[in-house]
């Protein structure tokens, strides 16, 4: 813009018009740089001398319109970077060439950027949410120009639990929700007195509402975070309380525990004695019946062999149901001797050869299997492993029989196993044979229990049960597993640590 020695506006170009809001130079008016209060004073005593001056200004347009400095119907305070350079004619002003640069962008940004740490700086400073609100609704107001700012902060129950509002006449300028994630906290409405006749130029701008709704996230997250610190102290208080409460009862509870451990103490006492009663007991009744069932089976025997032609065969019939009841009353007490010797006798664990175990076991059934044309398979290595000898004599026994009484006809085969995992030395069991159903599987190691296809075929039930005891006692486990087509798999495990 070009002004003349009495700094009164002369010409301008279309970009200064454009900026001021002008359509040509005549609408410029009585433009004079000298009435301009945007211009600092000393700005102008340097321009008087001659000298070129340069100034960041903030120009109003609304009050220079209203002291008649400029004609515009442009609104609203822009930044700008001006600078003045006097024209000289032999050593006198003849002029001034106004050059003018729009940096109201970049002001504006500063300014979003300086309020957006003032917000911050205030939801990291706030310790209540009164205070927080407080102190939002005072920069907005600062930031906004606006009259009114009022917070609105709902509890879970839709009532308001903080707000903050100026009661005066006035009309919605913007509502800025408050975020925290996807859910909305509350509202943050900015309003501005009423003023009829400029009502449509009371809005806030784009930027400055962007600037609000990132205000509005802080306060969102401040918010939570001042919610969440409160909860976290009503829990200390709530767990205070609690450990005030249990320590009051600890000491009656302590007596009452000690209380408790004396008399289970002493009921563990007398269980073990009563224990101990009943196992010598259990030895007295099953030596006392040995003797009298060996004389039944002898005397029956005698009778049935010498007297056999004075006895009809009702007779000979009862003989030999005397012959079977006592060869099972004999087993019984046998069988019941070894559960019992299982469970209480210790163990004399040594490290034996596989090999010499088996073939023990393997001569006790040789007749059997050779008559019934049954293979048995062993192990081919010599594996050396630390047990209870004669507990795994039993062992293998008892798995043995049971392949044999419980395979049927169908049985050809039983294979015997031997595997090392990283704790255990494993044996294995295995037939061709009939079989048994999963149900029968869980079942059959409790004391006195058979499978479903026993009928008919003798035994006590303690056999399998004998077998799991021993296995406990060395560490390991039993189990069973029926085959996909027919037969069944025992598995017993040892533990290497013996």
């Amino acid at each position: 813009m070009l002004f003349d020695e009495c700094g009164m506006i002369v010409d301008a170009n279309r970009a200064s018009l454009d900026l001021l809001g002008m359509t040509d130079s005549a609408s410029l008016g009585k433009f004079n740089i000298f009435d301009d209060s945007s211009v600092p004073e000393r700005a102008l005593e340097q321009l008087c001398k001659g000298q070129t001056i340069r100034y960041e200004t903030r120009f109003d347009f609304e009050k220079a319109r209203d002291i008649d400095l400029l004609r515009t119907p442009k609104s609203g305070v822009f930044f700008f970077d001006v600078q003045i350079t006097p024209l000289m004619q032999n050593q006198i002003i003849g002029g001034y060439l106004l050059q003018v640069q729009d940096l109201t962008v970049r002001k504006r940004a500063e300014q979003a950027l300086e309020i957006s740490h003032q917000f911050l700086e205030a939801a990291n400073r706030s310790a209540t949410l009164s205070s927080l609100i407080e102190s939002f609704a005072i920069l907005a107001r600062q930031f906004t120009g606006c009259s009114v700012v009022n917070i609105r902060i709902p509890d879970e129950s839709r009532s308001t639990v903080c707000e903050n509002c100026e009661s005066i006449e006035y009309e919605s300028i913007a509502m800025v929700p408050i975020r925290f994630g996807d859910s909305i906290l509350g509202l943050i409405h900015i309003a501005d007195a009423k003023q009829k006749e400029q009502k449509k130029q009371n809005m806030l701008p784009g930027q400055t509402l962007q600037v609000l709704e990132r205000a509005a996230m802080e306060l969102g997250t401040a918010i939570q975070r001042l919610r969440a610190a409160d909860e976290l102290r009503r829990a200390h208080d709530e767990l205070e309380m609690r450990v005030k409460e249990r320590t009051l009862d600890l000491a009656s509870s302590n007596d009452r525990l000690q209380k408790e451990i004396e008399d289970r103490t002493l009921a563990q006492e007398a269980l073990s004695k009563s224990a101990e009663d009943l196992k010598l007991f259990a030895y007295s009744i099953m030596h006392d019946l040995k003797s009298p069932t060996i004389g039944l089976y002898g005397l029956t025997k005698l009778l049935h062999r010498q007297y056999a032609g004075n006895l009809d065969e009702k007779g000979m019939n009862y003989c030999e149901q005397i012959l079977r009841a006592s060869e099972y009353c004999s087993s019984l007490v046998d069988q019941i001797n070894i559960f019992i010797a299982a469970k209480e006798s210790p163990l004399n664990i040594e490290t034996v050869k596989l090999n010499d175990i088996l073939r023990t076991v393997i001569e006790e059934f040789s007749a059997k299997m050779s008559v019934r044309q049954i293979r048995c398979i062993q192990p081919d290595s010599d594996v050396e492993i630390r047990v209870d000898r004669l507990s795994m004599i039993r062992v293998l026994t008892n798995l043995v029989d049971n392949a044999l009484k419980y395979g049927g006809d169908v049985l050809s085969e039983i294979r015997i196993g031997y595997e090392e995992t990283g704790d255990y030395c494993i044996l294995s069991v295995s037939d061709d044979g009939v079989g048994m159903n999963r149900k029968d599987c869980e079942e059959i190691f409790g004391p006195f229990q058979r499978s479903g296809n026993s009928a008919g075929i003798t035994g006590t039930g303690l056999g399998l049960n004998i077998v799991r005891e021993i296995a406990k006692r060395h560490g390991g486990y039993v189990q069973v597993v029926p085959e996909p087509e027919r037969g069944m798999v025992f598995r017993i495990s040892i533990g290497k640590s013996l």
